[in-house]
């Protein structure tokens, strides 16, 4: 919405709720004016407009300076003690007015978003648009400001946004209480601001999180919306509309955890790109083959089972809600008791997944389970973020928070987009792959924090070619050519190659000894140090033909000129 909208809005509240006490003042000062300017004074002429206007002004306010400029008359006296008592009644019956107009509600919210659409029209840096700060929106802003970038919030919570304005964040957090399927306010929030770089999707009803990416689509369709979407037939609808990029909680939860568990090097690099408090290289997952109980089959319960079997994983479901034509040996209709479990195997079970939506039952089984079984490998999932505190020390190997995992999924998406395709090869690819790619992250980050970053082929300043020995030949640089170390061409620089996108197509892990050609992207990995001195380098010329040829060019107009007299070696 434009400013002169705001403004417009903001201006008819006013008028409305200031119409009527604005026209009784009126009335008064005009009929009081009126009244001085006809009632006849001591020498039979009556007063001026001017003394009139003057004579009101003051015993409007009760200030009281006299009879001024002459002595009234009885009835000029008659009148202002008529006035004096009139006049105030009106100021009284305003100023009531203008207090309640300060608290009128619909001003507050016309005001606030006002000023919310000032601030993100001269907002300078990019940002992004999140939709819902509950669970998932505020751990999706902490992932955001611990990468710096901005961030503009929209909720219809106002308690939340009164939690939102009591943060810390290092970066521009703007954020406004609203309904995020309004396009009217999704325009305020900057939809269509150049600096724009995405819009998510976060929050509780996910039929809003649908209506966002619709909007979006049509409002700015270069702008790829990120929404979170459970039910399979709106994610459907949703994907339908193309360039929209569904992420189901449930789906990814399930992915993060049998990866997690099946492929715990994947998890463990996943949690490290995203920087993870504690996340190593180093973290795995002992996982014992064998039964695994899962307690709740709602809609997570049968993204667990379906990627259970896919597995090959033996699984029991206990559920007290389950329907006739799903009860069945493997699946116990009954609260997860003391003997549901025991009749399901928990004697010899090898994992117990508790993934109902209520934390207070997820603790109760957690409780009797670790009872009967102190060794058994136990997953709990924990829906609410305020009961980290009784989460943080449970005895479980593995607790997993659904909001956590789709906020560093959209993380993943937001600031690295081609990472996850990354890590879903890297889950089902060769195992070498994978351990050859930890052992070079190992070598070149250490124990720092990693660095993302993407190089474009197209926004890089091609070294020069001609003079000298290689006068006449053609350069084609190579992917290993580009991580050398500008110090010393035998070496690495310590930026590792995650992957290369090449007309569309991702090539995860990409060997060095790849050709580059314009157009490439490249996604790598290192320290920010490395990252600094790669950028300034692709902006050198003379490095990158250093780095290529191992020949270091003249760079003086003498020296090139010279060395362009040299006769050529070339065949």
């Amino acid at each position: 919405m434009s400013d002169s909208a705001g403004l417009q809005r903001i201006g008819m509240i006013v008028l409305r709720s200031m119409r009527w006490p604005l026209l009784f003042l009126i009335l008064v000062y005009v009929v009081g004016i009126a009244g001085f300017a006809l009632i006849p004074g001591r020498d039979g002429e009556p007063m001026s407009f001017f003394h009139a206007l003057y004579i009101l002004s003051y015993t409007a306010t009760t200030t009281g300076f006299g009879e001024l400029p002459v002595p009234f008359s009885a009835l000029q006296r008659a009148w202002a003690i008529l006035l004096l008592h009139v006049t105030v009644i009106a100021w009284l019956y305003s100023i009531g007015s203008i207090l309640k107009l300060i608290q009128n509600e619909q001003l507050r919210r016309a005001l606030a978003r006002y000023v919310f659409a000032r601030r993100v029209a001269g907002m300078d840096e990019p940002f992004v648009i999140v939709c819902g700060f509950g669970d998932a929106g505020s751990l999706l802003g902490r992932s955001l400001n611990e990468s710096a970038m901005s961030m503009v919030i929209i909720d219809s919570d106002p308690d939340r946004m009164k939690a939102l304005s009591l943060r810390t964040f290092s970066v521009r957090a703007i954020g406004v209480c609203a309904d995020a399927a309004d396009p009217d306010t999704l325009l305020e929030a900057g939809l269509r601001h150049r600096h724009c770089h995405a819009i998510v999707a976060v929050t509780d009803d996910e039929h809003v999180n649908a209506t966002v990416a619709v909007m979006t689509r049509a409002l700015n369709p270069d702008l790829q919306p990120i929404c979170r979407i459970d039910s399979r037939e709106l994610v459907e609808q949703t994907e339908a509309l193309g360039s929209v990029r569904v992420l189901d909680s449930f789906e990814v939860f399930a992915d993060r955890l049998s990866a997690a568990l099946h492929r715990p090097a994947v998890y463990a690099l996943g949690n490290w790109f995203a920087q993870v408090a504690d996340a190593n290289l180093d973290y795995r997952i002992d996982c014992p083959a064998g039964r695994w109980i899962v307690c709740g089959y709602g809609r997570m319960g049968h993204r667990l089972e379906e990627g259970m079997n896919e597995e090959g994983v033996d699984t029991v479901v206990i559920d007290p809600d389950l329907d006739d034509d799903e009860v069945s040996e493997r699946h116990i209709r009954s609260v997860a008791d003391h003997d549901t479990l025991m009749r399901a195997g928990l004697a010899d079970a090898a994992c117990v997944i508790i993934a109902t939506d209520d934390d207070t039952v997820n603790l109760r089984v957690m409780m009797i389970v670790r009872a009967l079984n102190p060794d058994v490998f136990l997953v709990v999932r924990q829906n609410r973020h305020a009961n980290d505190t009784v989460y943080t020390g449970a005895p479980v190997d593995l607790v997993v928070h659904p909001d956590r995992v789709i906020a560093r999924r959209i993380q993943m998406e937001l600031l690295s987009p081609g990472l996850q395709p990354l890590l879903d090869h890297l889950e089902h690819g060769p195992a070498a792959v994978l351990d050859e790619l930890l052992v070079r992250l190992r070598e070149a980050v250490g124990d720092g924090v990693p660095t993302l970053w993407v190089v474009g082929m197209d926004g890089i300043a091609m070294p020069p070619v001609g003079g000298g020995p290689t006068r006449g030949r053609t350069v084609e640089p190579l992917l290993g050519d580009l991580v050398r170390d500008p110090r010393d061409r035998d070496s690495l620089s310590g930026a590792v190659p995650l992957q290369m996108e090449r007309d569309g197509v991702l090539q995860p892990v990409p060997p060095l000894d790849t050709p580059l050609r314009p157009g490439d992207r490249l996604l790598l990995c290192g320290t920010w140090k490395v990252r600094a001195a790669m950028q300034a380098m692709l902006r050198d010329p003379y490095a990158l033909h250093y780095l290529i040829t191992g020949e270091a060019p003249p760079r003086s107009y003498l020296f090139r000129w010279l060395d362009a007299k040299k006769p050529s070696t070339a065949g």
